[in-house]
């Protein structure tokens, strides 16, 4: 899903394909990274123990390898990389972009630690490992406020308050932090209703078309995610059984989410200029282009993996 929200070319699409990669990009996809930082949160304080002193200093120094790590890999790979693509191939830069070739020792540090250059979607392992350093305070916070600290969020999210962390990364890692602490019963229950499974699904993807065709305000399209974290989550108890357990590709993902750009840009980018930008062409470079990334992803990722074994495990955090 986060490929597939990256693949968009809203600045060139027009009519229909302009409005279904709204719907895609702004409402259907939107719901994979609230969900992650959900998860992010479950997993951290799902095995919760005293003394709190040595859970918080044992999770932290296991995150500095699994999260910090391969933040610091690749956005630095990112820059390197974005430096020679400008010395190589300027004509593909516009803009802030060509600014890179005057960057100093600030600027360096500021695309490395505070906005990756070309690997942009490492910020979410930056506002993650953050929250992971903080969370000893979102523990205190929860078990004085519990719920109420949720909703809290959840009204500062709506209005969209922002701080030096994103408040969505903020809101979903206490939401999975606080299911892990007093409702871990919640996610161990299945849905067998195949109706109300797929009645969830239709409606949560109505609801995506109508949000974009009418145009929509916030609270709609927050409300959106929740309802596409729970249709996703409900779907995939009754999709489990069916998917075929042998296909690699599962074991990958980490990869695929931290090497997808600057590659995905990359393959539009060249695409574009082979093909063009009529619709058509915008059709087909949308639909092949996530999908022609992932494949050189996984590829590359095996061949690493099977060649250079511990220097696949470091640059992936020991996945």
């Amino acid at each position: 899903m986060i490929v597939i929200l990256h693949a968009h070319l809203l600045g060139y699409a027009q009519g229909g394909l302009r409005f279904v990669q709204l719907v895609i990009t702004n409402e259907i996809t939107r719901v994979a990274v609230p969900l992650f930082f959900g998860i992010s949160g479950f997993l951290f304080f799902r095995n919760y123990r005293v003394p709190a002193t040595i859970f918080f200093v044992e999770k932290i120094k296991k995150r500095i390898d699994t999260v910090f790590i391969p933040f610091l890999t690749f956005s630095i790979l990112g820059l390197l990389f974005t430096y020679l693509s400008f010395l190589c191939f300027p004509q593909f830069f516009t803009g802030e972009n060509k600014e890179i070739i005057n960057y100093g020792i600030t600027e360096c540090l500021h695309a490395i630690f505070i906005e990756p250059v070309g690997t942009y979607q490492l910020w979410f392992l930056k506002d993650l490992f953050i929250l992971i350093l903080l969370s000893p305070l979102i523990y205190i916070v929860l078990k004085v406020l519990k719920w109420l600290f949720v909703v809290i969020l959840f009204f500062l999210w709506v209005n969209d308050v922002q701080c030096f962390v994103s408040i969505e990364a903020i809101l979903f890692f206490s939401l999975g932090s606080a299911v892990a602490l007093y409702k871990r019963e919640l996610l161990e229950k299945q849905c067998d209703n195949e109706m109300l499974i797929y009645g969830v699904l239709l409606f949560w993807l109505s609801v995506c078309f109508g949000i974009v065709y009418f145009q929509l305000d916030r609270i709609w399209h927050c409300s959106c995610i929740f309802l596409g974290i729970l249709s996703i989550w409900i779907l995939y108890d009754k999709l489990y059984d069916k998917l075929p357990k042998d296909v690699t590709v599962y074991s990958f993902s980490f990869f695929i989410y931290l090497t997808h750009e600057p590659l995905l840009t990359v393959i539009k980018k060249v695409l574009l200029s082979v093909l063009g930008t009529s619709m058509s062409s915008l059709f087909i470079i949308y639909l092949f282009s996530p999908v022609f990334t992932i494949m050189c992803c996984v590829i590359c990722g095996k061949i690493i993996k099977s060649r250079l074994p511990k220097a696949y495990a470091f640059l992936t955090g020991g996945r």
